[in-house]
């Protein structure tokens, strides 16, 4: 009995070893998997940037409460004459509201459509879900300073100013009651701390206040101020909210590394304790070993380990602007697909409107991205990347911030697996001439089709195909639907494990 004691105990000591709560260290948080199996399961996510920057209407919303201070900036102009002297109109007006020059009431007020508004939690939340993506919510905190929450630390949010309502309880409940993972977006690193190659933070140019709570609007305390106010505002929104994904933009090498590992053994423990696995991404300032890297508009040439994500736009700006262009739905689905074949997500930003609208425009992107991912999403969700990417002329990803997303061609083609390794999905960019999908990767001599036991079509019936030195020869459906002219998918299913590339890497 006493034997059977001491091997009880010594079992359950290690299991209490293994679930040690993280320390603010590297060293520990650096144990924690950046990637959990439901995150590379997902695939796509979407979040947006919505906030009283939006209220100026102006051509370059995302940067506009930084440049309105800046003399000689096309920014500040338009403020000075639709406004006034940005001294005395001041970037809190827009959340507090005043009368511009021509005597219109500005502010930042969107109002519930059960209140005669025009703003829908629900709505958003389905319209994104219907779009095919996984997770999903706000940018909680931009730049400007202003909190899209309920906040205990932060006087300037949009439950006790501006909208007056809790704006991330409403998505969480919309989100939680699909199913999908809550999404928080935090951009206050430039808020609070100036860049350390710069020497500047978003509202640099604004004049100096005095008024505390203006102080912490505009990033004007103490740097030990500065710095605590960053973690705190990251603190309640965890303790609050229980995000499962808390996305970072630049400038945390701004932020003290002791400051970002108390808040990431807080997160990390605080999930832990939820019995869930959460994901950090960031940019800049840390050491990514338990936390995501994220490409910002562009993404990983190749396959890239380990896991990774890219944030791109919807359209050509961030935030939404009268007549701006938007990208199309092929464009928007090869940008997905060749995120997917480099083992990566896509988080795709969409462009609200500042009275809570979503514009019918983006409303036709994303309908018509979750209609290609109901047909074809079995290439997409669940799957892992294969040896190689895939093939083409087409540079469809690659780069860092000034990559757009762009449609293929009927030779670009992209390559996924299933988590057994015995289906290859192969995504055609574009609908080819003929019918016929030409894959050079897969010659004759560079992949052994016997093990194949059948090649389908995703979503209709199996297909002739024939291989050469030329290529894999799969013979497509004669008439195309709308959908498949988009981008088409097509299964190779085999016996036992797919077969390997003579010219690649062995698969790990």
């Amino acid at each position: 009995m006493t034997c059977v004691f001491f091997v009880a105990f010594a079992l359950f000591s290690e299991m209490i070893s293994a679930q040690e709560n993280y320390q603010s260290t590297w060293e520990s948080v650096n144990k924690h998997n950046s990637c959990p199996e439901w995150f590379k399961d997902a695939k796509f996510g979407i979040y947006w940037y919505w906030g009283p920057y939006l209220a100026a209407s102006f051509e370059d919303n995302d940067w506009y409460g930084r440049y309105m201070y800046a003399s000689n900036t096309k920014t500040y102009s338009y403020h000075e004459s639709v406004f006034g002297n940005p001294a005395t109109w001041e970037y809190h007006k827009f959340i507090e509201g005043a009368y511009d020059k021509k005597n219109n009431y500005v502010k930042f007020e969107p109002r519930l459509k059960s209140a005669g508004g025009n703003f829908d939690p629900e709505e958003w939340i389905q319209l994104c879900a219907d779009a095919g993506a996984k997770y999903v919510g706000p940018t909680v905190i931009f730049h400007d300073g202003f909190s899209m929450y309920h906040s205990a630390v932060n006087p300037w949010n949009s439950f006790d100013k501006g909208p007056q309502l809790d704006i991330l309880e409403l998505f969480k409940k919309a989100i939680r009651a699909r199913n999908l993972k809550l999404f928080t977006g935090f951009n206050n690193a430039f808020n609070v701390a100036g860049r350390p190659d710069i020497k500047e933070s978003y509202f640099h140019y604004a004049p100096a206040h005095t008024d505390p709570g203006l102080k912490k609007l505009y990033g004007q305390m103490t740097d030990k101020e500065e710095q605590n106010y960053f973690y705190e505002c990251l603190k309640e929104v965890i303790d609050n909210y229980q995000p499962d994904i808390m996305f970072h933009d630049f400038n945390l090498d701004a932020i003290r590394d002791s400051i970002k590992l108390k808040y990431l053994a807080y997160y990390y423990n605080q999930a832990r304790s939820e019995g869930k696995e959460v994901v950090v991404t960031a940019k800049d300032g840390v050491q990514f070993d338990g936390i995501m890297y994220n490409y910002e508009r562009g993404g990983a040439d190749r396959i890239r380990f380990p896991y990774w994500q890219t944030d791109d736009a919807s359209g050509e700006k961030w935030m939404y602007a009268s007549g701006m262009k938007y990208f199309s739905v092929k464009a928007e689905i090869a940008t997905l697909v060749d995120r997917v074949s480099k083992n990566g997500n896509l988080l795709l930003c969409i462009m609200p409107m500042a009275d809570g609208s979503i514009p019918q425009a983006q409303r036709e992107m994303l309908l018509g991205m979750g209609a290609w991912l109901k047909k074809f999403g079995e290439a997409i969700y669940y799957t892992r990347a294969w040896e190689t990417y895939g093939e083409g002329p087409t540079k469809i990803g690659g780069g860092h911030l000034e990559v757009r997303p762009t449609e293929g061609t009927e030779s670009d083609f992209r390559f996924t697996r299933d988590k057994t390794s015995t289906k290859l999905y192969i995504i055609g960019m574009s609908w080819p001439k003929e019918n016929l999908a030409i894959i050079k990767k897969l010659r004759r001599g560079n992949f052994d089709t016997a093990k194949i036991t059948d090649i389908e079509f995703i979503g209709g019936e199996s297909l002739a195909w024939k291989q050469d030195s030329e290529g894999l020869k799969i013979e497509l459906p004669v008439t195309p639907t709308h959908i498949d002219s988009i981008a088409y998918a097509v299964k190779i299913i085999c016996k036992e494990s797919i077969p390997l590339s003579r010219e690649l890497p062995r698969l790990k």
